[in-house]
């Protein structure tokens, strides 16, 4: 019959080829007939509960940080920052959020972005300005390309900063969902333990939870994508940033069906006319709706990069509702 034993250095479970007596791994004792259940008696060893002492049942002060809501939920707002490093975002984090370095950090990425854009933008310009002579020409371009070349190193070097940071909030998520699900499994043991500070935080949950309007309804509303669902999405969640972009779509996509319809009854007439000085005109008039149109692509672009960060806004908050109801439950469980 097969038995398994904990690796220390993974904390998952193995089943043991050794001899009986003879495992390095662990003691005769703590060998188990299931994966499960030498992963339940792990679990209860790191939570501080040991079945040969339950009076002395308690479930360790870290396993319930980490499996706490606000712990996820501050890893998955720095991820927000990350992902998308919003300038809005990082500006409104600035003075409020707990890592003011991690903010400050992304601030400096984006000076550092916008420092290499301006670079490029004076580059390009520099090739179409008219020069006396080729050296100088020559010369000017030599010093934009340096230029161009220090910002490109500088952005790279806070892009390594940034990916530092993703890597200790990534670590601190997985860490978060781990203690949360072992929370979880020792409940479903049976577990009974009331540690320090149970009640008020069983109390914190149900108030948070009856406090706290349910996001689902945005959420539904803004998974269709369409624009009318998203504003409507956006007044739901009440953010001002993300109800103007809404708009700015609406308002960009209807532009660009305006200008698409214009453009195809202009081409349309310009077939049927032969007239040369009205076909002159009608490609004058066909140009400019082309610029308009430009326009309002950048202005769907922009308003749909805002709007990415608006999806991920209301996954986090989902997550933390999840997160809420999945520890209240446990804990009550526990403590019952």
């Amino acid at each position: 019959m097969p038995r398994y034993h904990i690796n220390p250095k993974t904390g998952n479970p193995n089943i043991c080829k050794a001899e009986k007596g003879n495992c390095p791994f662990a003691k005769d004792e703590e060998h188990f007939p299931t994966k499960r259940s030498a992963l339940e008696a792990y679990e209860k060893s790191r939570s501080g509960s040991f079945s040969q002492n339950p009076g002395k049942n308690s479930l360790k002060a870290s396993l319930l940080q980490n499996a706490s809501f606000e712990s996820g939920n501050q890893a998955r707002k720095y991820f927000l920052l990350l992902n998308h490093r919003d300038l809005d975002q990082a500006e409104a984090a600035l003075g409020t959020a707990q890592d003011q370095r991690l903010v400050e950090d992304v601030l400096d990425y984006l000076s550092a972005e916008k420092d290499l854009n301006n670079k490029i933008l004076g580059m390009n310009r520099n090739k179409n300005f008219f020069w006396k002579d080729e050296e100088s020409m020559k010369a000017s371009a030599r010093t934009w390309e340096s230029l161009v070349s220090n910002a490109r190193t500088k952005l790279e070097e806070q892009e390594e900063v940034l990916q530092k940071h993703v890597s200790h909030y990534a670590k601190q998520l997985v860490l978060h969902r781990n203690s949360l699900n072992s929370l979880e499994r020792l409940a479903d043991s049976g577990l009974k333990s009331r540690p320090p500070g149970y009640a008020e935080r069983i109390a914190k949950l149900e108030k948070f939870e009856k406090d706290t309007p349910s996001i689902q309804p945005a959420f539904d509303r803004v998974s269709s994508r369409k624009p009318q669902d998203i504003l409507e999405g956006a007044k739901m969640f009440g953010n001002p940033s993300y109800i103007s972009s809404a708009e700015a779509l609406i308002a960009s996509e209807n532009s660009l069906a305006s200008l698409d319809e214009k453009k195809a009854s202009l081409e349309k007439a310009a077939k049927s006319i032969d007239i040369e000085r009205v076909q002159k005109v009608i490609s004058e008039e066909i140009a400019d709706i082309e610029k308009n149109r430009a326009i309002s692509v950048e202005d769907r672009e922009r308003a749909n990069k805002k709007l990415e960060l608006f999806y991920d806004d209301l996954k986090l908050r989902m997550d933390r509702e999840k997160d809420v109801s999945r520890e209240l439950a446990a804990l009550k469980k526990i403590s019952s």
